[in-house]
């Protein structure tokens, strides 16, 4: 009945509005009224229930419509519809409006989404409003579906309690919807209060026993990841929780692990050793280093060991045979453990020597490898014992004695004693040769017999060392040099070194006559020793093939023709052929000279060619008429008058009458000196600039020998034994002395030092400087130099440098000289690499109280040596491994092999305990404040920790501040401002102001109880 009722009063509704529609449009067919003004967009909230009449628009009698134009009037009541558009048109003085105002309705505030009616969440997870499940805008919880208390995203949820949800939207609230909350909290399992292994291998998380049907562990009370299965057990607490999933029991059991290191002995090993090498040994260092055995250990076996744990195996005191180690369990949880070490010694004879005198020609060049014996084992020594060892290549040395060794070649021992083998080296010389260039003829065909020496046992070779060897009958070659060595009739040693002859073979030419019609002054009375080319070995003849030979006094006669061949004055040899010259007889003036009084220096052993004029055509004599000639290499001497004829350059023929020139000789006097013998040190490489002579003006120059015109230069090194020639030089004429002052050379050397370690090994940690080298003899005075030739010494505070060679040279303090030869030593540094910091591996947690152990369980080891820490390097204190680490303050490590070489630069780690990230502060709810002692103040675990800038705020209901504690003050002990009365039993509230991190402040409440 009422259903149909409604529709009845809806069709009334529907048909007077009908009525008044078209009675409107009949009426007024022009509408004339202004539009409705309003917001075009209008919001209304769901729980209202809006209607038409909640339709705002401006203007006079407003009526609303369906559509823009014509449409349906909607009655007041109408409900309003999301989304739907709704017309305004002003009806006022029965017209309408000229266009309608169109509305469009959001209705706002329905209920949230997402919703659960029932939900279960894990109590383990501590879950709060914020894990309960709602979607959309502005969502709120509350404690009852109306009214209630406003709950907050932190305030944690309980068992059993239905939770209420509204949104916001719009301004618009929605109804509230319900979520009954169950918290699952499963049985905790049950652990032993105490487990303990035995390791290695590594017990792991998975080994602990816990009843429980799936269990997880962690490492402390209130983690929150659970460990994984395969992590490392370590000493310490763990606690184990009942995982059903996918909850986990709030409840955790507590275990303690106890680890117990299984003993380690090393492994077992060997020292099998030959006499020879048998020094005492530490038996323990033979069971392994990778890893270490334990030092704890004790050694027993055929003969008592010393040293410890070390095991010391002295020779002559410890005999062979086997010795085990034994290294027992620290706790008792794991057995004892042994390695065993073998001793075994062999013993090599030295060799058999029959001839312990061995000789050898020099030109054998012999080796050690020549020595008898010399077969697999043997090896060859400088020395009875000890001493440095022969390569088979080593020259051997006249005089010296060799000691022999024998090495066994199944055991590859050496003997211990060595036999002796003393060397003679034959030096033969070389044939003695007065000539070393020797000329023949070519018509001769000279053969190798023909050289000179040319006795028994003289041997001819091609070349200085090694070539060939002629036959005697060898045609001898122009241009050849040709070896002579010499053998001992004796020892039949040929010489090592050979002298040389080089072989000229004379091809002569018949004498050049560039003119054959030579004329003649008639004044000369010329004759053949006239004639052009007129020199030694020049021989005229009056046919150009036999015919009678010319004295050289016979004159020449005009128009006659004279054959002359070319005799060679260094080798006799005449040539086959013959030049002809026809003659003329003419008459020439004299020469003019311009300067007839000419002056030379003694030294330039000045000759008639070097009178002026010098030309073509001159002749000079020793008279103005008739006298000798000069030739032109004649010395010129001084105060003497020289008498020039000329030669007319076009007739060649001499001048009758001469014109002069007389001639002044300069002559410096020789240089002198005090010492005729000076000495230098050969080290100092002495030159021709260090010797000391005496000259007053004039310059000092010096000559290799007493004759030789070619001067040293200043720079020329001095050597041992040598004379040099010093001559003065006049400054203004410049003019030499003729005779030379000799001085002779003595050069003082040093034996060089002794040094048998020729390549040294430092730690470059140490900082070695020169004055570190070592030589055999520890009082020699020694320079050290960078290179082999240098001759600046090295300050005794310069600093090796890693593979470089330095040169020792020894001083006699006595003359105050280096030894010229210097001793190589290379230098080897050991660098220790700067340990290595894994990632993240200066992090930490304050909570966790880490130690430098802890940091140095970080930290590798580069070269496999110990770590020590300091508070700073160099100068630093050591940091014991106990000490807990700082905030903050940076540790130095520094790595250090077996033979205490150590890093240079250290690892440098600042220490941050800050990585807490797995830890949480622990808040409880509650707290019995008094005087017995037990829960008296209200704690909050971890927080001083963890938030060191912390305060929190106590609020009794009423909302008044009761107390306030920080780092620096005490837990709130019950008390009203922490000093007043004790308050009332009660729930108070409290908020944590973190101030890190950006962390948000949060609310709890507590309850004190008495």
């Amino acid at each position: 009945m009422k259903k149909e009722r409604l529709l009845t009063s809806t069709k009334i509704i529907f048909l007077f509005s009908l009525i008044l529609f078209f009675s409107f449009q009949s009426s007024f067919s022009q509408c004339v009224n202004l539009e409705p003004t309003g917001s075009p967009s209008q919001i209304f909230c769901k729980t209202l229930n809006s209607t038409i009449d909640d339709l705002a628009a401006g203007g006079g009698t407003i009526v609303w419509f369906d559509q823009a134009t014509g449409g349906n009037q909607y009655s007041s009541s109408t409900p309003l519809f999301n989304t739907q558009t709704y017309y305004a048109d002003d009806i006022s003085g029965g017209s309408c409006s000229t266009s309608r105002l169109a509305v469009t309705v959001t209705i706002s505030g329905d209920v949230p989404k997402n919703v659960d009616v029932f939900v279960g969440k894990c109590a383990s997870d501590k879950p709060t409003i914020a894990n309960l499940s709602a979607t959309g805008v502005n969502i709120e919880w509350y404690t009852a579906q109306t009214n209630g208390t406003l709950l907050l995203p932190t305030d944690p949820l309980a068992n059993g309690v239905t939770y209420w949800v509204q949104q916001t939207e719009n301004g618009c609230v929605s109804n509230r919807l319900p979520t009954t909350v169950q918290l699952v909290d499963p049985v905790a399992p049950t652990v032993a209060p105490i487990q303990s292994f035995c390791y290695p291998p590594i017990p792991r998380v998975s080994d602990l026993q816990a009843g429980g049907t799936n269990v997880l562990w962690y490492d402390s009370l209130t983690g929150t990841i659970p460990l994984n299965p395969s992590t490392p057990l370590v000493n310490g607490d763990y606690w184990a929780v009942e995982n059903s999933f996918p909850c986990v029991s709030t409840i955790r059991s507590q275990t303690t692990v106890i680890l117990d290191a299984k003993p380690y002995a090393g492994l077992n090993g060997s020292l099998l050793e030959c006499e020879i090498d048998l020094v005492t040994t530490h038996l323990y260092d033979l069971l392994g280093t990778s890893p270490l055995p334990d030092n704890t250990g004790v050694w027993s076996g055929p003969s008592a060991l010393s040293g410890g744990y070390l095991g010391t195996f002295e020779p002559g005191i410890n005999i062979e045979g086997v010795y085990t180690y034994t290294v027992s369990t620290t706790m008792g949880i794991c057995p004892d453990e042994t390695a065993n070490v073998t001793v075994i010694i062999n013993v090599t004879p030295p060799p058999t020597i029959s001839n312990s005198t061995q000789s050898f020609c020099e030109i054998e060049a012999a080796t050690v490898g020549d020595l008898i014996p010399n077969g697999p084992g043997v090896l060859w020594y400088d020395a009875q014992t000890n001493g440095n060892l022969y390569l088979p290549d080593d020259f051997l040395a006249d005089g010296n004695t060799y000691w022999a060794s024998q090495t066994d070649q199944t055991t590859l021992c050496e003997s211990l004693n060595r036999n002796s083998v003393t060397v003679t080296i034959n030096v033969t010389p070389p044939p003695t040769i007065t000539n070393s260039s020797q000329s023949f003829c070519e018509t001769e065909a000279a053969t190798v017999a023909d050289l000179i020496p040319n006795g028994s046992g003289v041997l001819w070779y091609d070349a200085q060392t090694n070539g060939n060897l002629y036959d005697s009958t060898d045609l001898l070659v122009d241009g050849n040099t040709y070896w002579a060595s010499q053998t001992d009739p004796t020892t039949n040693c040929e010489s090592l070194n050979r002298n040389s002859v080089t072989v000229t073979i004379n091809v002569v030419l018949p004498p050049t006559i560039t003119n054959s019609n030579q004329s003649f002054c008639e004044i000369e009375a010329a004759t053949v020793a006239d004639l052009i080319p007129n020199s030694a070995g020049i021989l005229w003849y009056d046919a150009q093939t036999n015919g009678n030979l010319y004295n050289p006094e016979d004159f020449l006669a005009d128009g006659f023709t004279y054959w002359a061949s070319q005799t060679d004055q260094t080798t006799l040899c005449e040539s086959l052929n013959r030049n002809s010259v026809t003659v003329t007889i003419n008459v020439t003036p004299p020469p003019t000279i311009t300067n007839s009084s000419q002056s030379f220096c003694e030294t330039e052993a000045a000759t008639v060619a070097d009178l002026i004029p010098n030309g073509s055509g001159i002749l000079w004599y020793d008279a103005q008429t008739n006298g000798n000639l000069y030739l032109p290499d004649d010395f010129l001497a001084d105060g003497n008058t020289y008498w020039a004829s000329q030669t007319d350059p076009t007739t060649n023929c001499e001048s009758l009458t001469r014109s002069s020139v007389t001639v002044t000789i300069s002559k410096p006097v020789l240089p002198t000196t005090s010492n005729s013998t000076q000495t230098f040190c050969k080290f100092d490489n002495p030159t021709i600039a260090n010797l000391q002579v005496n000259a007053s003006s004039y310059t000092i120059v010096w000559y290799a020998d007493i004759s030789t015109s070619v001067a040293l230069l200043s720079s020329h090194f001095l050597e041992d034994g040598i004379t040099y020639y010093a001559a003065e030089v006049d400054v203004v004429t410049g003019c030499e002395s003729a005779s030379r002052l000799s001085v002779t050379v003595v050069l003082n050397d040093v034996l060089p030092p002794t040094i048998t370690n020729r390549s040294q090994s430092f730690c470059a940690s140490d900082a070695p400087t020169v004055s570190d080298l070592q030589v055999d003899d520890t009082n020699a005075v020694i320079l050290w130099y960078p290179s082999e030739f240098s001759t600046l010494a090295l300050p005794s505070n310069h600093l090796l440098e890693d593979g470089t060679t330095y040169w020792a040279s020894q001083v006699n303090t006595g003359n105050g000289c280096n030894s010229s030869v210097k001793i190589a030593v290379t230098i080897t540094l050991t660098f220790i690499g700067t340990p290595t910091l894994i990632s993240l591996g200066n992090e930490f947690c304050i909570i966790d109280k880490p130690t430098v152990a802890d940091l140095n369980m970080n930290v590798t080891a580069v070269n496999g040596g110990s770590i020590t820490w300091y508070d700073s390097y160099p100068n630093g204190a050591i940091v014991s491994l106990s000490e807990f680490l700082v905030e903050g303050e940076t540790y130095y490590a520094i790595e250090s092999d077996s033979v205490g070489c150590r890093t240079i630069n250290p690892l440098a780690v600042t220490i941050s305990l800050e990585a807490c990230d797995q830890y949480d502060i622990d808040i409880y709810d509650g707290f019995s404040p008094g005087i017995d002692g037990i829960n008296d103040t209200f704690k909050i675990g971890k927080i001083k920790e963890l938030y060191p800038n912390f305060s929190v705020e106590f609020y009794n209901r009423w909302g008044n501040l009761v107390y306030t504690s920080n780092a620096s003050k005490p837990d709130w002990n019950g008390r009203l401002n922490g000093d007043g009365e004790l308050v009332p039993a009660g729930v108070y509230y409290f908020i944590i102001y973190f101030n890190k991190n950006d962390r948000k402040p949060i609310q709890r409440r507590l309850y004190i109880s008495r």
